[in-house]
């Protein structure tokens, strides 16, 4: 742990990082052991996803809060699964202990998770002036109804029937998609 503290700046950023890394280690590891069923990878692992979340610690400000938790199991699924698939490409995991259906799991729920990524991001991007900006500044700015309506010069009332339309659209272009369980 001296060597990733060695890499932040400030106290309150140290004494951050002490949290963190204290409260989800464990964690951490569990969740790479299970994709990788092998200690020393899983260690390496949580060793990089610190210094991931080091290198964007600006991004981590309730060390308890559930956004971090997500953030942290994003890091070391996504790290472990491309450790993992590089060795099988390589030929340097054993499967004799494993069941090759649960691999291909892993690797096909990651797959489809990100094609369901990918067409909501997809239905985002067909929606027209001010459905777009809406969902944008709703979803990922974080902003409320009032603060989009400042900002669009709007009503907040009229800001919420865009919102409403917009993901009613997202809805039917996400239906044609096969996507049943949106929303």
């Amino acid at each position: 742990m001296l060597i990733f503290l060695q890499a932040l700046t400030t106290e309150d950023d140290k004494e951050k990082f002490e949290k963190l890394y204290r409260q989800y280690k464990y964690s951490m590891y569990k969740i790479s052991w299970n994709i990788l069923k092998n200690e020393k990878d899983a260690e390496d692992i949580v060793h990089e996803s610190f210094w991931a979340i080091i290198e964007n610690f600006d991004k981590i400000n309730d060390v308890y809060s559930k956004k971090t938790w997500n953030y942290i199991v994003t890091i070391v699924r996504n790290k472990s699964i491309n450790l993992y698939n590089a060795k099988k490409n390589h030929g340097t995991i054993s499967y004799e202990d494993e069941k090759e259906e649960d691999c291909e799991d892993i690797t096909l729920r990651e797959i489809v998770e990100k094609e369901k990524i990918q067409l909501l991001a997809d239905s985002i991007s067909q929606l027209s002036y001010p459905y777009k900006e809406v969902i944008y500044l709703q979803y990922y700015n974080d902003l409320s109804g009032e603060e989009i309506a400042k900002i669009l010069g709007k009503s907040p009332e009229n800001v919420r029937k865009i919102a409403q339309r917009a993901r009613r659209m997202m809805k039917e272009y996400l239906l044609k998609g096969g996507i049943r369980n949106a929303y």
